[in-house]
């Protein structure tokens, strides 16, 4: 089956240089190789490239555009497949560039990255968790404990804060996204038919937002009980991603959902 392509973009929708795609790609086919060295300094390279230079930059300053793939979501990807393929002396020096891009965007991260980073400290989490070690620690103590174990989960902790916080930087939502533009008639000459009318189309259109905001709410409760779909399947990430549409139609509420959805399951 022939995969379709998807044009690599900045967080504005625009086509990012085929330097800077060249030298992504370079940089992450070095991580992928099976060599310890090899991905010390790649991740060593992207950390340089996030920190001093403005590679990232428009990637790291706002949400990207809807179903669009940026070179962040292109770095994280990778760096998340690593772990499916690393030795556990790996973990931590990957778990390092995840900190940065963490701090580094402010939680501005699109749900595929969303997704990705999920998976992967569900992984962690169970790999460290399940450990002898693990075992002899008070339950009130492994977050405080200067473990590998407890800076996945003090990472994890920063990952959540800092995505669930932008919806601080944007205008309250009380309603679901509008398919209709709103028409203000305030400053119009109107008829007292039109205002009758003005005030029964807002009824109706209150009323059925009620209606659709339980049923998706009733939706994500089944999504999040649901057995049958745990974090590492894909289809758990794409019904999120289509009930959070369904409910909010700015970038940074979705994404605070999916995350406190993928917390939930």
């Amino acid at each position: 089956v022939q995969r379709s392509k998807q044009l690599v973009v900045d967080s504005h929708g625009q086509l990012t240089s085929l330097f800077h795609r060249k030298l992504l790609y370079s940089i992450l086919i070095s991580l992928y190789m099976h060599n310890d060295r090899c991905t010390e300094i790649s991740v060593n390279g992207l950390i340089a490239l996030i920190k001093d230079t403005d590679f990232f930059h428009n990637d790291l300053t706002s949400l990207p555009e809807p179903n669009t793939i940026t070179m962040l979501d292109v770095m994280i990807e990778s760096i998340c497949d690593k772990y499916d393929m690393c030795t556990e002396s790996e973990h931590i020096l990957l778990l390092n560039i995840i900190r940065v891009i963490i701090r580094y965007s402010s939680g501005k991260l699109s749900s595929i990255s969303i997704q990705k980073l999920f998976q992967s400290f569900h992984y962690l989490c169970g790999y460290y968790s399940t450990r002898n070690s693990w075992m002899f620690i008070p339950p009130y103590k492994p977050i405080n404990d200067n473990t590998n174990g407890s800076l996945v989960l003090k990472v994890f902790k920063e990952m959540v804060w800092a995505t669930v916080a932008q919806i601080e930087t944007v205008e309250v939502v009380n309603t679901l996204p509008d398919l209709v533009p709103y028409r203000d008639i305030s400053s119009e000459t109107s008829s007292p038919n039109d205002v009758v009318k003005s005030l029964l189309y807002d009824l109706v259109d209150d009323t059925t937002d009620s209606v659709e905001i339980s049923r998706a709410i009733d939706a994500i409760v089944i999504l999040v009980s649901k057995q049958s779909m745990p974090l590492s399947y894909i289809g758990f990430w794409e019904h999120c991603r289509i009930l959070s549409r369904r409910l909010f139609s700015d970038s940074a509420y979705r994404t605070a959902l999916i995350v406190l959805c993928g917390i939930c399951k």
